[in-house]
């Protein structure tokens, strides 16, 4: 997997002269003359690039730098990993410095779906990502991985904090299930990066929304989740941070 260059998120480069942490002690500070536009497009609604949008970007860049940060260092211990994670990039879902991930998810996914591994949501990808990006906090994730030289999309994971930030929901997961080296391992690496979100938020947990396989969750310490703010208690899959 190639290593994002240093003092960079994934996916290239996000914020011009800004680092993570001057995002952190100057987030109400932060002048349109300091922000690139052109590379943080595809993260505002309209020509929205208040403070907070910008430092819920910086949070979770830094959260998908930390996890590719750690596949690398699991490639290291492991060479036999680097076959399954190698060239693989994680990217926001309407990253402009990827493919398109909502063009992908609509026509090369539904070429493999069926009755033995998916059929699909109810709604398109793009009709779940649009309404979401209004909100500054979500969390989202796009795991592309290069595929005989073809970037593939391998998974979309969208989700968002509620209840001053206590909890982090994970609501949409799906992955490709044409040929991808990660495949089986998606998972994982959606579950880590919602989990270093939700620490930089300082969440308290990360819930599974409707999880549509519970016993694929649980390999990761996800356990059934009674959650107070909803009737009956929801169908929830939580793990405490």
């Amino acid at each position: 997997m190639r290593k994002p260059p240093s003092g960079l998120g994934c996916c290239g480069k996000v914020l011009h002269a800004l680092s993570f942490n001057e995002i952190l002690r100057h987030r109400c500070k932060i002048c349109l003359s300091q922000i690139d536009k052109e590379r943080i497009k595809f993260e505002v609604i309209m020509s929205d690039v208040s403070p907070g949008r910008l430092y819920y970007y910086a949070l979770r860049s830094e959260a998908r730098s930390r996890v590719q940060t750690a596949l690398n260092a699991r490639i290291l211990r492991e060479p036999g990993s680097l076959a399954r994670f190698d060239r693989l990039t994680l990217s926001s879902i309407l990253s402009p410095q990827m493919p398109s991930s909502l063009e992908f998810a609509s026509t090369e996914w539904p070429k493999h779906y069926g009755e033995t591994t998916f059929m699909g949501f109810s709604k398109s990808w793009a009709d779940i990502v649009m309404p979401a990006y209004q909100d500054p906090e979500i969390f989202d994730l796009a795991i592309w991985q290069e595929v005989e030289g073809v970037q593939t999309l391998a998974a979309l994971a969208l989700g968002s904090p509620s209840h001053a930030r206590t909890h982090l929901t994970v609501k949409w997961v799906e992955r490709y299930y044409g040929r991808t080296y990660v495949q089986g391992r998606v998972l994982m690496i959606v579950l880590a990066c919602a989990e270093e979100y939700a620490k930089l938020l300082g969440s308290e947990r990360v819930l599974i929304k409707d999880p549509l396989a519970p016993h694929k969750y649980e390999r990761y310490g996800y356990r059934s989740y009674r959650h107070p703010y909803v009737p009956h208690g929801g169908n929830y899959l939580a793990k405490e941070l």
